[in-house]
């Protein structure tokens, strides 16, 4: 799955999710039991949050969305730390500017 079809899934997911809510909303107005249907939306937004412990053992939680944009980026850093230390070795390290990648059409 591309980006544009990660976009278009979380733009469909968010829309969805909403037009739940504004049935649940419309339900419960009408005096309606919603309780079982909100524990099973609430199920859906708390899996959007990712909980975890990071490498010091602290619980954190974050979006999903937060988290992909997290290891994009810590990727990011961590190659700019190969590259210095390929060149300290003596060697050429990849050529892996984000730039570069959209010029040569490799990210569209």
């Amino acid at each position: 799955m591309n980006r544009d079809d990660l976009l278009r899934m979380f733009a469909y997911d968010h829309w969805a999710n909403g037009e739940c809510l504004r049935t649940l909303r419309s339900g419960a107005a009408s005096g309606k039991d919603v309780g079982p249907i909100v524990k099973r939306i609430a199920h859906i937004f708390l899996a959007e949050a990712v909980d975890y412990k990071n490498s010091k053992g602290e619980p954190w939680r974050n979006r999903v969305e937060d988290v992909l944009t997290h290891v994009i980026m810590h990727s990011a850093y961590h190659r700019g730390q190969i590259a210095m230390e390929m060149r300290a070795a003596g060697m050429e390290p990849a050529y892996t500017d984000f730039i570069h990648a959209v010029r040569q059409e490799i990210v569209q």
